[in-house]
């Protein structure tokens, strides 16, 4: 490298699958409760929850490592999403 030039930040790499699995399962699971999600806080929160999750895989290409992994987040989200205020989870049938 020469003297003045500034090295291109990295970017951290995104798992296509992982992060394609963390989408599906959140939107899935919205769906399952009667919640709804705009697609704008369902980017957002994929990659909120594909951060925390690609840190606890140690092969995220790994499909039953995966799937165990979608299983747990599908479960935590169910959870929140049942018991959280009327004002967090918009349900469909109150609109």
């Amino acid at each position: 490298m020469r003297l003045g030039e500034t090295e291109a930040p990295q970017t951290a790499a995104i798992e296509t699958e992982f992060f394609v699995a963390v989408q599906e399962t959140i939107r899935k699971t919205y769906k399952e409760v009667g919640a709804r999600i705009y697609d704008a806080d369902l980017a957002r929160f994929s990659a909120e929850k594909y951060a925390e999750y690609i840190a606890l895989a140690a092969d995220p290409n790994n499909k039953e490592q995966r799937d165990a992994l979608m299983l747990v987040l599908k479960s935590n989200l169910k959870k929140q999403l049942t018991t959280a205020s009327p004002d967090r989870a918009q349900s469909k049938r109150q609109a």
